[in-house]
């Protein structure tokens, strides 16, 4: 099932994320990592205009995000294979209306910061066959004062 991401509204509802491009930036690199992880489709849509990116919309000058992602739904032949994330709650009963999943910004960044946090730990794991003598040197028990 493919995400639409209501961006402003999961920026806002994460706290020390700010609203800034930087911010913007950010979440759209750690929703392209997610999205590559779990290999799923993912598109945020920001409030106004901004430059365009891989699964990244602005809505453009004088339209909103919400506006956006409903005129989405309505295009779509199936919008029920859509999930909408948002906290707000006239976008999530629009999208709902229409046939999309919905699921609130709070339970998403839980979904991410897991993704994110088991992606950090499988990077610390070794690639590839290792040695036992590699192994003592990982974790710093070699008794060998030349390998160090």
């Amino acid at each position: 099932m493919p995400w639409l991401v209501d961006g402003d509204n999961l920026l806002g509802s994460w706290p020390g994320w700010e609203r800034s491009a930087e911010g913007r930036r950010q979440l759209a690199r750690l929703l392209d990592q997610w999205s590559r992880a779990c290999g799923r489709r993912v598109m945020v849509v920001f409030d106004g205009p901004g430059p365009p990116g891989v699964g990244v919309v602005h809505s453009g000058a004088g339209r909103s995000a919400d506006e956006w992602i409903v005129g989405f739904l309505r295009r779509q032949n199936q919008p029920r294979t859509w999930r909408v994330v948002t906290s707000d709650r006239s976008l999530a009963e629009r999208a709902r209306a229409l046939g999309a999943e919905t699921e609130p910004s709070h339970r998403f960044r839980a979904r991410l910061s897991e993704a994110v946090a088991r992606q950090d730990r499988e990077d610390d794991k070794p690639r590839g066959p290792v040695s036992v003598a590699e192994w003592l040197r990982y974790f710093g028990l070699d008794d060998d004062p030349a390998s160090r």
